[in-house]
């Protein structure tokens, strides 16, 4: 097999006692995504590892090495120690959590390619992606070319990654890691209805909360967004049962669902509270709209010229009344829903505990064959 692309914008790169592809290094800290193919790494220097930990935690890193002196076979005992402290080594040094959050290592043991790219500028040519080929004469080329960066993303390594073994065999983090994300979500949006719910005092008679029923504060959209972000975790929940399912047969299984459940039912109980019709009334509540509204219906033969504004304040007044008297009627659905809430997070917390006990994630056997 051969693939071929013809560059239109490219330089050629000769570099000696320095590394030839610096330009591609100082792009990481602005980079999407990063993507390096070598031959292998350094054993005992870490500053290229640490250049892709400096990297921003949302950025995007594939590696793909092959190990030297791991071999298909060995015939000696010699080679099959050398190989197990090599192999040893690159597991350590490339362990995805030490290197950042989205981080996938493969190994493909007949590259000998070297490839060092962002998402916006990219080195293909002899170095090694390893701190000694800065000692060696190297040879490459580095371009910006946006269409060269994508068939090399979606040609090349994609290729690449179907004849690699990946670093896990499998790894379930990235869903705990995305039902944190969640669940911290819906943490904020609690904090963000208490404020609305809850007043701060800091005075004489000491300090505290107090509910509010003076502001229209409570907001629909925040209330919405918790339904989803419930949603969104409830979901979660369940591909962790699912994945638990897979991972043991333990009694973990049936408090897992439990679990679940649980989460489930204080989804729907919030749902349910959040619908009251009260709850709804206070939220879209519009002082404004509802004084002018009073003044049309009530006051509209009256309200005019040197009268107007006695009788504004009088739609004030009842409105101020008519707000307070909401405020009161839902108070008790308003505290319930924040409880929901904090239940809800309380027994995700155990959910998560349960699951990180299970072997979650599994260093792949095809690796170390010695």
């Amino acid at each position: 097999m051969k693939k071929e692309y013809m560059l239109s914008d490219a330089k050629f790169i000769y570099s000696k006692n320095e590394l030839g592809y610096q330009e591609v290094l100082d792009d990481f800290k602005n980079a999407e995504e990063i993507l390096i193919v070598t031959y292998n790494i350094s054993e005992k220097q870490l500053l290229l590892i640490k250049k892709l930990a400096d990297a921003p935690s949302e950025t995007k890193i594939s590696i793909f090495t092959n190990i030297p002196s791991r071999w298909d076979i060995y015939y000696k005992d010699t080679y099959r120690n050398a190989a197990r402290k090599k192999i040893d080594i690159y597991l350590t040094k490339l362990k995805p959590d030490s290197i950042g959050e989205k981080v996938s290592v493969f190994f493909n043991f007949d590259n000998h390619g070297k490839i060092v790219m962002t998402n916006n500028v990219v080195y293909v040519g002899s170095a090694n992606y390893s701190e000694e080929s800065k000692n060696n004469s190297e040879f490459g080329i580095i371009s910006r070319d946006p269409d060269y960066i994508t068939f090399l993303k979606e040609e090349i390594t994609k290729e690449l990654e179907k004849a690699s073994t990946p670093y896990f065999e499998y790894d379930y983090l990235p869903l705990l890691l995305e039902v944190k994300m969640h669940l911290s979500n819906l943490f904020a949006l609690k904090v963000e209805l208490f404020d609305q719910v809850y007043s701060y005092y800091d005075d004489l008679d000491g300090k505290g909360y107090f509910f509010n029923d003076t502001e229209e504060r409570l907001s629909q959209i925040t209330i919405d967004n918790i339904i989803v972000e419930l949603d969104k975790c409830s979901r979660l929940f369940n591909t962790i049962y699912d994945v638990a399912d897979q991972l043991t047969d333990d009694s973990i299984l049936d408090e897992l669902n439990e679990y679940y459940e649980n989460l489930e039912s204080f989804e729907n109980q919030f749902e349910d509270v959040s619908g009251n019709e009260g709850v709804y009334e206070l939220a879209c509540f519009d002082s404004s709209e509802r004084a002018n509204q009073i003044i049309q219906d009530e006051y509209s033969a009256e309200a005019y010229d040197e009268y107007l504004e006695g009788y504004v304040q009088k739609a004030m007044d009842s409105v101020y009344e008519e707000f307070q008297d909401l405020c009161q009627e839902a108070k008790a659905e308003l505290d319930n829903m924040l409880k929901i809430i904090d239940d809800y997070l309380d027994l995700s917390k155990k959910a998560l505990d349960e699951f990180e006990e299970l072997e979650f994630r599994k260093t792949n056997d095809n690796i170390d064959n010695t």
